[in-house]
């Protein structure tokens, strides 16, 4: 959810492209005419409307795909070991306090914390898990 994202301008698409993408994006028919009528007025404003629904719709995508693996984890936890079972639920904490943050700033673009220690100890944890399923399928 944070990094570079390209996003369009209001100098590179038609009204056309504009409908294309949100039917792409499964925007609901109200929203998308709201926007397409602002579009004729206001294209720079259209299109930060556009955006703002753009980081809802990836925000969701997220938090969907966060969910998805966890119930995965949840239903396969008794076919792995209790050390990776416990290094996963780690991971699984430190991402959902991620998930919250990132969460919080997409409501409040005004809002900041650090997301830089997260950040570390989750390459750390992933490190560590990867190490563990290593030694552990090296064992057979």
């Amino acid at each position: 959810m944070e990094g570079f994202v390209y996003r369009i301008d209001e100098t590179q698409y038609t009204e056309k492209d504009l409908e294309r993408i949100m039917n792409e994006e499964n925007v609901v028919d109200g929203t998308k005419q709201n926007i397409l009528i602002k579009f004729k007025s206001d294209k720079s404003g259209a299109i930060d409307e556009l955006r703002k629904l753009q980081r809802h719709l990836d925000a969701a995508e997220a938090r969907r795909k966060f969910t998805e693996a966890k119930n995965y984890f949840l239903l396969n936890e008794i076919y792995i070991s209790e050390l990776v079972g416990s290094k996963i639920k780690e991971i699984i904490a430190n991402l959902a306090n991620l998930c919250g943050i990132l969460m919080a700033k997409l409501e409040d673009p005004t809002y900041h914390r650090d997301t830089t220690p997260i950040k570390e100890n989750s390459a750390k944890l992933f490190d560590e898990l990867r190490t563990l399923l290593r030694n552990e399928l090296s064992q057979g």
